[in-house]
């Protein structure tokens, strides 16, 4: 799994801005959003996203847990993604 997010920039806003209030002008409001640097919320948003941990998505990941419910299966253990 993985994530790419951006260091700086609006790449590092992952789901919403975190950040102080953004000014009204459309240009100021672009070199504050030059400015910003990835926080923590961004990380965790990314995070709880890939998990299907965000109650806001619309649809959850598809986790490859294939591999690990045959084994299982196989040894007598029933395991489902929504498990």
């Amino acid at each position: 799994m993985g994530a790419g997010l951006g260091r700086r920039g609006v790449l590092a806003i992952w789901k919403r801005y975190s950040g102080p209030p953004l000014p009204d002008d459309p240009e100021e409001q672009n070199r504050v959003l030059e400015g910003y640097r990835v926080q923590r919320q961004d990380v965790e948003d990314a995070i709880n996203q890939l998990l299907g941990r965000d109650p806001e998505q619309h649809r959850r990941p598809r986790l490859s847990w294939e591999p690990l419910i045959e084994l299982l299966d196989h040894e007598g253990i029933t395991v489902t993604e929504i498990s």
